[in-house]
């Protein structure tokens, strides 16, 4: 029978009234990164179950029975993101919002260490007897003796969000891919006109006195070139668009700094230092694998194609899913396209959704080098993969007429050491597949815990920001830039010129002017980074101001009155249709859950220190 073990041990019951009466459901939408794994003999699988907090155990020892038996359910911190065998006992567990890795001993069924680590760790691996761990909001791998589990150091990384490590098959290499590497781009500043100054008029009439308020002191700057003006509206009742930035390559002859693109770190283990960095490998890093056989870095990742500018021109085609293949006798990378022959222009096309494989977020290497399989979070997909990363066949995880309320969403994968089952953990479904490898076929879904603590309006809506399938050629959602609800770390232009003018109700509030007056915004509105999704809760309610009463507005501009108004983005970007009224109801309650980790530098009740 299945045993759900309790930490501390003594175990609490909780009548009903008592649970009626405990806080609500805190979502902090986990972002996974090898959130599933087998011990070294193959006996157990391992999951971590974010929502309740536990890492679940399942026997998997014997090959016929297709069903994973939960035999155990061990509390550990907030959010495990990822877990790692150590030995057949020993699985260390990553928690993200914690600040934590458990240390779980199967046996014992309980944590039996706690490591503190700085904050959001996202993974850990072990080489020449230290377990590393990244921690990707300070930039940095924290190291420990992976034995006494002491503290030895840390490594700091000149790259964003270091997130999905891999160990180099000698044990003498950390290799840690970079989720917000970026992609070699940056923006060029507008030419802004300078503000008009004060006037008078002599007595006479005869003379006009202009004073500035910033009149300088002699001294000045070297200034960059600027952007150039924006092209014609193509919308002739529009007028002259406003001055903006643009968004170049890095290497922009005009562009008098320099911008990074650190896309993996590699690491001496012995030593504890950065030996280099790959660039060019993508945008957005979500796995990374070494080739058991070549020796190459594989790496899962999207590229962002935020250098074309205006929504009309990205619509259908702003992100494309790749693998990338990096050698580690040159730094050379070589990409390979997941949705090869697409016809972007056609939209909507069914033929192409129907095989596109989306946001490819886990990596498994075949134990033959033969190739990979991969996981597309965003299509609900595993794909097979040659030793080049083509694609040889598809396994679709949902079942025929289920849409984006019953999406899986594939985030981790497992692979048998005879490589002939595959073990998929479902983010959004809660839940695990096994599929069998060879004839790509699945076998079997079960529950990855016995309690899911998510409500329902969470559940329910998540699907709608994650589904590739609601765009015109199933390659991109809403989530291929707002990752895990948050951002990609980019500015995008998104202006149209073919748009209409738009007037808000806004007040001037960093003038501290309340009043509201009339704001009149060209459609045509330059580059603006990604917003995150994430803590708008508590502040959707109307805001009283001594002119009137209003409702917030969303996004940058202000410019769209409630999250519903985002409905024809499915249209005008992704390339599909605007979805049902319910759905963006159950997409904008879904969003309502999402709250930010807390604040690091505050005290755990929020005070300052």
């Amino acid at each position: 029978m299945m045993k759900r073990y309790f930490f501390p041990a003594a175990a609490v019951l909780l009548s009903a009234a008592a649970c009626a009466a405990q806080t609500a459901y805190t979502h902090f939408e986990a972002r996974h990164t090898h959130p599933i794994g087998l011990t070294p003999d193959g006996s157990r699988l391992f999951a971590v179950n974010s929502p309740d907090a536990r890492l679940s155990v399942f026997d998997v020892a014997n090959p016929a029975n297709p069903a994973p038996l939960l035999i155990a359910e061990i509390p550990v911190g907030l959010e495990p993101v990822a877990a790692r065998a150590r030995t057949d006992d020993e699985i260390w567990v990553v928690n993200e919002l914690s600040d934590s890795v458990s240390v779980v001993s199967l046996a014992k069924g309980c944590v039996v260490a706690t490591l503190s680590v700085p904050d959001e760790p996202a993974d850990v691996v072990f080489a020449g007897g230290k377990a590393f761990v990244s921690c990707s909001a300070n930039n940095l791998v924290k190291v420990f003796d992976a034995v006494t589990r002491a503290p030895a150091g840390e490594i700091p990384l000149k790259g964003l969000q270091p997130r999905a490590l891999t160990v180099s098959a000698d044990g003498s290499k950390i290799y840690a891919a970079f989720l917000h590497s970026g992609n070699g781009t940056t923006i060029l500043p507008a030419d802004k006109a300078p503000p008009q100054p004060a006037l008078t008029v002599s007595a006479d009439g005869s003379k006009i006195y202009a004073a500035f308020l910033h009149s300088g002191n002699g001294t000045t700057i070297l200034p960059a070139d600027k952007a150039p003006p924006q092209p014609a509206p193509t919308r002739p009742s529009l007028p002259p668009p406003p001055r903006t930035g643009l968004i170049v390559p890095a290497n922009d002859a005009r562009i008098p700094y320099t911008v990074l693109d650190h896309d993996i770190a590699e690491i001496s283990a012995a030593d504890q230092s950065v030996i280099r960095y790959f660039n060019g490998a993508g945008t957005n890093h979500f796995d990374i694998a070494q080739h058991p056989v070549t020796g190459e870095l594989w790496s899962a990742n999207t590229e962002a194609r935020n250098l074309t500018r205006f929504e009309p021109a990205l619509r259908g085609h702003f992100i494309d899913n790749r693998i990338t293949r990096v050698s580690l006798t040159n730094g050379a990378a070589a990409s390979v396209d997941l949705n090869p022959g697409i016809d972007y222009t056609t939209l909507p096309n069914p033929a192409a959704a129907a095989l596109a494989l989306a946001q490819p977020s886990a990596l498994a290497m075949l134990p033959d080098g033969s190739g990979a399989w991969v996981a597309a979070f965003g299509s609900d997909r595993l794909a097979r993969l040659d030793n080049t990363g083509a694609v040889l066949a598809r396994v679709d995880l949902r079942s025929a007429g289920e849409g984006a309320r019953r999406m899986r969403g594939p985030r981790g994968l497992a692979l048998s050491a005879d490589g002939a089952r595959l073990f998929v953990l479902n983010k959004l479904s809660h839940s695990l597949t096994v599929v069998h490898a060879a004839a790509a076929v699945i076998v079997k879904e079960v529950p990855v815990g016995s309690h899911d603590p998510m409500p329902a309006a969470a559940r329910e809506g998540r699907g709608f920001l994650f589904d590739a399938r609601l765009s015109g050629n199933g390659t991109a959602s809403c989530a291929s830039c707002h990752l895990d609800a948050d951002r990609d770390g980019l500015a995008w232009d998104l202006g149209d010129p073919g748009g209409v003018m738009l007037t808000v109700k806004g007040a001037n509030l960093s003038a501290h002017q309340n009043a509201l007056r009339d704001r009149v915004l060209h459609p045509m509105k330059g580059p603006m980074t990604t917003q995150t999704l994430i803590g708008m809760a508590g502040n959707l309610g109307t805001v009283t101001t001594p002119a009137a009463a209003v409702t917030p507005k969303f996004h940058w501009r202000g410019d769209r009155p409630d999250l519903q108004s985002f409905n024809p983005t499915y249209d005008k970007l992704m390339g599909g249709a605007e979805i049902s009224a319910a759905d963006m109801d159950a997409l904008a309650a879904y969003l309502m859950t999402l709250r930010h980790h807390p604040n690091p530098n505050r005290n755990p009740d929020r005070t300052l220190p």
